[in-house]
């Protein structure tokens, strides 16, 4: 192990050791043993924990419950609450709909318009033939 995966190592997982992935541990005290630099590193990332540890994060007042509360209310969308919200969102999907109901029945009378009727000859565009047809399959049966 280098120091620089030993030192990227204690920034990820801390400076106790039991908390580093097992394959990495045994690495990490090898070079502790060997470099005074990797055992300064933890010894400095040890005496952080330690202070932090001490640190007092007091309970959230109820100032600043009411400031993340205005905070959630001036970020509120146009309407003002979940209802007005919705109507938006429905507004835009009424249009939405409408555009490709439109789209799909032009699309359709287009399809419809230019497909030649069932009666008219594929081959031709014309009018089917009344007459039979006869000839000859290319297995050789006649038809």
């Amino acid at each position: 192990m280098t120091r620089e995966m030993f030192e990227d190592l204690l920034d990820r997982h801390g400076p106790d050791l039991a908390r580093w992935p097992e394959g990495t541990r045994t690495a990490a005290e090898t070079l502790m043993a060997r470099d005074a630099a990797a055992r300064e590193a933890l010894a400095g990332a040890q005496a952080l924990a330690r202070m932090l540890d001490t640190v007092e994060v007091p309970e959230p007042g109820a100032a600043l419950y009411g400031r993340i509360l205005a905070e959630i209310d001036a970020q509120q969308p146009a309407g003002g609450n979940l209802l007005g919200w919705m109507r938006g969102l429905w507004a835009q999907g009424s249009a939405l709909a409408a555009a490709a109901a439109l789209g799909l029945t032009i699309g359709f009378i287009e399809a419809r318009a230019s497909t030649p009727a069932l009666t008219d000859d594929p081959f031709t565009a014309g009018p089917a033939i009344s007459a039979p047809l006869t000839g000859v399959d290319r297995f050789g049966g006649e038809f």
